[in-house]
């Protein structure tokens, strides 16, 4: 009898955990949609469980719930808050699947954009919203490998639910398919690039989960941080401090912030 109610009480207890996570889901999908409603997106799931976030003027897709919250960061949030006064390319290090780059081509004034993603599961998802905004990704060219300060290659777990988490410092993920990734020298890649553009200005957006703290110094040791105008930047995994002194050097107003303590936050960097 002792045995029966406690697999009775076990199957219970499940089941109200498992209404409970249901109701949060909804009412989180209900909070979503409510605030992307106010920035003019329609937002809805398929009979294939895809995600659709769409505007008139741009179109996203994802198969995550993060895709969620990381448009709404950048649609809703405006967490890259920058406004050019002057042409600009881009530089997005961390693609992740498309929003930002595509976000940022609709102003006119960003003439080029340049993305890296080293993880092809990504990059497959990024290219589909890239093929949903052909007006938009003309702007964009896609590199398929991510920036460091040496040529490696190397294998970290993918995590499907979590396709912008994956970093290529450290293997976050035990479970998943195991990804081989190409990661090249950020100044070897960037120069010629930079050289390609010498009257327009230098926009570096960086969320690569912790290869900021390898991507910035090789930057700065190479004389090209000296070319940048403007930083937009994710950091990750302890204290900001090198991060920001780098910039400081380098003649950049910064304004940095903490989302947790020593653990993640944003840098914004303007030339003085």
């Amino acid at each position: 009898m002792k045995k029966f109610i406690c697999l009775f009480l076990i199957i219970f207890f499940c089941i109200f955990i498992f209404k409970i996570s249901a109701y949060a889901e909804e009412y989180r999908y209900e909070e979503y949609k409510k605030q992307f409603n106010e920035a003019g997106f329609n937002v809805y799931k398929d009979n294939k469980n895809i995600i659709h976030i769409e505007r008139k003027d741009i179109k996203i897709e994802g198969i995550a719930d993060n895709t969620y919250w990381t448009a709404l960061s950048v649609f809703y949030n405006d967490e890259y808050n920058f406004y050019p006064d002057k042409n600009y390319v881009m530089f997005d290090i961390g693609f992740n699947l498309g929003m930002t780059s595509l976000w940022f081509a609709r102003n006119e004034k960003i003439t080029k954009i340049y993305a890296f993603e080293p993880f092809l599961p990504t990059c497959k998802l990024g290219e589909r919203n890239l093929s949903l905004n052909p007006k938009l990704s003309k702007k964009i060219k896609l590199f398929k490998f991510g920036l460091s300060n040496k040529n490696e290659k190397i294998t970290m777990h993918y995590n499907p639910d979590l396709p912008g988490s994956m970093s290529s410092v450290f293997d976050r993920f035990n479970t998943g398919n195991p990804e081989k990734i190409t990661l090249k020298p950020a100044s070897e890649v960037l120069k010629p690039l930079f050289d390609k553009h010498p009257n327009e200005g230098i926009f570096l957006k960086i969320d690569c989960e912790g290869a900021e703290r390898e991507i910035i110094p090789d930057l700065n040791n190479n004389g090209l941080l000296k070319r940048v105008d403007v930083i937009i930047m994710e950091w990750h995994d302890g204290p900001p401090d090198s991060l920001v002194k780098i910039l400081k050097d380098n003649n950049f107003n910064i304004h940095c912030t903490h989302m947790f303590y020593n653990r993640q936050g944003m840098i914004v960097a303007f030339k003085k």
